[in-house]
């Protein structure tokens, strides 16, 4: 059997079966994982928050990837301000009903809104952490719903709170 042509050539063929085999599923494989790479992102350097009073509470709508308010991937929050790590600060700050007062102590900034009016306050999110914002309605009574939390937080974090469905 040792001289037998097509045995040997049999053999040949499964083996040679077998590790195109094993190279296609490597391949596949290594194909497959350099998707799980953590790419880097682009550090977010700029964000623009709209944040609209209207019957006693605060509406905050985020400037989505493309840096503009008021396209389709904008992204729509209420008591919790998320912001990332280093970026600059902008809150667009308008009201439909009455005047209403927003106050980012952490960052040492307060501002009003005032229908018909727009004002904004800016700050640099310099600090990781979750902080209070006092917000009031100018009528002298405590609203709860216009109490806020700011959350600074890493630019992959944020990234995420960003990217992810509402």
């Amino acid at each position: 059997m040792k001289n037998n042509p097509v045995q040997g050539l049999l053999g040949a063929m499964v083996t040679r079966s077998r590790i195109e085999l094993h190279v296609a599923l490597l391949a596949h494989f290594a194909f497959a994982l350099s998707g799980c790479e953590s790419k880097p992102i682009e550090p977010i350097r700029e964000v623009k928050i709209e944040m609209t009073g209207s019957d006693f509470k605060w509406n905050s709508r985020y400037a989505g990837r493309d840096g503009k308010l008021h396209t389709k991937d904008d992204r729509l929050a209420k008591e919790v301000l998320h912001v990332p790590l280093g970026a600059d600060i902008e809150i667009v700050l308008q009201s439909r009903d009455y005047l209403y007062s927003l106050e980012v102590p952490v960052v040492g900034e307060k501002e009003i809104a005032v229908p018909d009016l727009t004002f904004s306050l800016h700050f640099k999110a310099d600090q990781l952490g979750t902080f209070e914002m006092p917000g009031n309605q100018m009528c002298g009574y405590t609203h709860p719903d216009l109490m806020g939390t700011l959350i600074i937080e890493n630019q992959e974090d944020y990234a995420r709170w960003l990217d992810a469905k509402q």
